[in-house]
């Protein structure tokens, strides 16, 4: 039984520590995909041995999509040189939607051990939110995503680490992020009265227009959480104040990057979007050159991911402009948190 508003003591470790934590796995990471990915081995050639401080990663240059893009398309590679195990390690593999594809998709590997850490940060953020034992709950994804199978995963059978569902106990209800499942969700939301769904905000206006044609409230589902997940723009303060009126629910906004399988969600303080850095290193970017900013100051959402084994991406500069946050959290926890576009407002 899971009784702590924490799942992980390093949820509210000290600066220091979560520092040493960091540059440890760097180094680890940074090896890793030297000896294993041919993409990332032109990037640190002339500089692995010179990177052993955080201070030291603004030396890499960053890593775009668009790069990726091109490696893709020049090398006929769904990962583009990036994959860093053999390919019966992978226990399956994504092509995520983050942006608009330009020229030739981009893949992304999964192994069980990544999939045991992604399981972990999401558990965190339920945890942190409220979602408890015994809880019934819905998840609006693609059937290929993650999300998808950190919460739900019957396909692999016993060949799957154990899911958020599982771990937590919960009773997960599957859907699918179509407009054609809206009618379902409402239908299944009624009989089962789950207390949480993980939605987004175009998934909403769906359900809110088959409720209103309906002649129906949507205060009447009784959510007690909603989890607006975007992979860019996520609610506003008036945005989330508009939902909170209209479904009365808590809601809560989580950036969803799933090249790196990264997630960053907010807190019943609502202070910004709080990641692990423990998995991650989040910086704020300059857009043209890479240069690190100073917590506080606009960048771009640049992602060091220090856990995946499959392919992992080091300095991903997204399109996401941010800015950082290194204080404590009213609700005690250490780690950074995401500011995004508009967040306050």
């Amino acid at each position: 039984m899971i009784r702590s508003i924490f799942w992980n003591q390093i949820e509210f470790a000290e600066r220091k520590q979560i520092k040493s934590i960091q540059e440890s796995k760097l180094r680890a990471q940074l090896r890793h995909v030297y000896w294993n990915s041919s993409f990332y081995q032109k990037k640190l050639e002339k500089i692995l041995g010179k990177i052993n401080k955080l201070e030291d990663l603004k030396q890499i240059p960053v890593t775009t999509r668009e790069e990726l893009e091109e490696d893709v398309e020049a090398s006929g590679d769904l990962f583009g040189g990036r994959i860093c195990v053999p390919m019966d390690k992978i226990l399956y593999p994504i092509s995520p939607p983050e942006f608009p594809i330009k020229k030739a998709p981009i893949g992304t590997a999964i192994t069980s051990s990544d999939h045991s850490t992604v399981v972990e940060h999401l558990i965190r953020q339920s945890i942190m939110i409220g979602i408890k034992n015994g809880d019934t709950i819905q998840v609006q994804c693609n059937g290929w995503e993650p999300l998808n199978f950190a919460y739900f995963s019957p396909m692999f059978g016993a060949a799957t680490p154990p899911n958020v569902g599982e771990i937590l106990e919960l009773n997960v209800i599957p859907l699918e992020i179509i407009i054609v499942d809206m009618a379902r969700t409402i239908q299944t939301a009624r009989f089962f009265k789950p207390s949480a769904v993980y939605t987004n905000k175009a998934a909403l206006m769906f359900m809110e227009d088959i409720l209103n044609k309906e002649n129906s409230n949507p205060k009447e589902i009784n959510y007690k959480q909603i989890i607006v997940r975007e992979n860019k723009d996520t609610p506003s303060a008036a945005e989330r104040k508009t939902l909170k009126d209209k479904w009365d629910a808590e809601i809560y906004s989580m950036l969803d990057i799933q090249d790196n399988l990264f997630y960053a969600m907010d807190c019943s303080e609502h202070q910004g979007l709080h990641l692990w850095e423990d998995g991650f290193i989040v910086e704020a970017t300059e857009k043209d050159t890479g240069s690190p900013l100073e917590p506080g100051q606009k960048g771009m959402l640049t992602i060091t991911n220090l856990f995946a084994e499959a392919t992992p991406l080091i300095r991903y500069q997204t399109d996401i402009e941010i800015t950082l946050s290194l204080e404590k959290c009213s609700c005690g926890r250490t780690h950074a948190r995401i500011i995004p576009p508009k967040y306050n407002e």
